[in-house]
């Protein structure tokens, strides 16, 4: 539950945003608003720890492909002459 820092009520409530007001403190957090003493203050919302959530996803999704790529190799890789077996090395004669 959100609190007012000015007094301390719970009865808080979104805050638009100004126009010609974005700034850096606008895409990181929201703007709330007191109904009982009108106090805009900002606050980490919603949308912040959504994206915060997705970067983190995506990060783990990237290591997991990584992670797979390096132990299995690509599968175009011995086409190419990128890894040789032991029968490669044997010369019969």
């Amino acid at each position: 539950m959100r609190k007012c820092p000015g007094c301390r009520s719970t009865d808080v409530r979104s805050s638009a945003i100004p126009k010609g007001g974005d700034s850096w403190r606008d895409v990181i957090l929201s703007r709330y608003r007191c109904r009982a003493c009108r106090l805009q203050f900002f606050g980490i919302g919603r949308r912040t720890y959504r994206a915060g959530a997705t970067v983190v996803g995506a990060i783990a999704i990237a290591s997991v492909v990584l992670f797979l790529f390096s132990f299995f190799g690509s599968p175009d890789m011995e086409r190419k002459g990128g890894r040789r077996s032991s029968a490669d090395h044997i010369s019969i004669g």
